[in-house]
Formats: structure tokens, C-alpha cells, sequence
């Protein structure tokens, strides 16, 4: 996970979200999600690298 989340450019994405907000998407968040999107995939980045270098599993819960 942690070689996949660094393979993966951002810009490109957040490029669609103008597109994304005009078709509804968003419909709860003020303001521009970019810097906020931006921010936690970051910090999603960093939790799973750090992970990896200390050689621990991640358990992914979803109900």
C-alpha cells in the first residue's frame, strides 16, 4: 500500500474537481476541498510509509 500511495500524482486528480463539484459532489464541504484533500492524503502517505519502514501490518476494517 504504502509503494502505491507514492506512486500516485495528485495534481492530475484534483484537477477534476471542478467537474466533480458542478455534477454534486462535495455537497457538504465550504469552500475549496483541494488543500484539504492535498493535506490528508499526505498525512495518509506518511502513516503508511512509516508503517512500512517499520516493518508493521496495517488492518483495514470495512463494514
Amino acid at each position: 500500500m504504502a509503494r502505491d500511495l507514492a506512486t500516485i500524482e495528485l495534481v492530475p486528480l484534483l484537477e477534476r474537481l471542478p467537474a466533480y463539484r458542478e455534477v454534486g459532489g462535495f455537497s457538504g464541504f465550504i469552500g475549496d476541498p483541494r488543500q484539504y484533500l492535498v493535506d490528508h492524503f499526505i498525512l495518509l502517505q506518511d502513516f503508511y510509509s512509516t508503517a512500512r519502514e517499520r516493518e508493521m501490518a496495517v488492518v483495514t476494517w470495512i463494514d
